[in-house]
């Protein structure tokens, strides 16, 4: 998960922290958490929270626990079979999506984002249905 800070001077000339958790759903809860413990916050149009130095270990500590908790803003997966790894990995490329291939324990598995993981269901959708018919064909007679 990606985190950016930034020190500045605020427009009434005090110095400001901001902090902005890329996750969009980890960002609203930071955001929650801390207006919850009645922090003087300030948000900006791009999410980011702006606060006085201060209070900096404080919002470390509670973004810590959330990113922590926090799902991965990426997925990886691999089938048993490599064709069907294969398959999904051309429903992927056929739909533009970007991802990577990782060898983890000399297997390959695709990384991809989170945000496209409905083309991931459709993907896997083809592949069940690839290993329905390889069923039905080594069962008839």
């Amino acid at each position: 998960m990606l985190l950016a800070t930034t020190t500045a001077c605020s427009e009434i000339g005090e110095l400001e922290v901001s902090f902005k958790l890329e996750n969009t759903e980890s960002q609203r809860r930071l955001i929650a958490e801390l207006e919850k413990r009645g922090m003087d916050i300030r948000v900006d149009e791009s999410q980011r929270v702006w606060f006085s130095p201060q209070y900096e270990e404080l919002v470390y500590s509670v973004s810590q626990g959330i990113m922590s908790s926090a799902e991965a803003d990426t997925n990886l997966f691999r089938y048993a079979d490599s064709k069907h790894t294969k398959i999904h990995k051309e429903k992927l490329i056929s739909k533009n999506v970007p991802f990577e291939v990782e060898i983890l324990r000399g297997e390959r598995y695709i990384v991809f984002h989170r945000r496209n993981r409905w083309i991931w269901q459709e993907g896997d959708r083809m592949v069940i249905e690839e290993k329905k018919q390889e069923l039905q064909i080594t069962r008839s007679p």
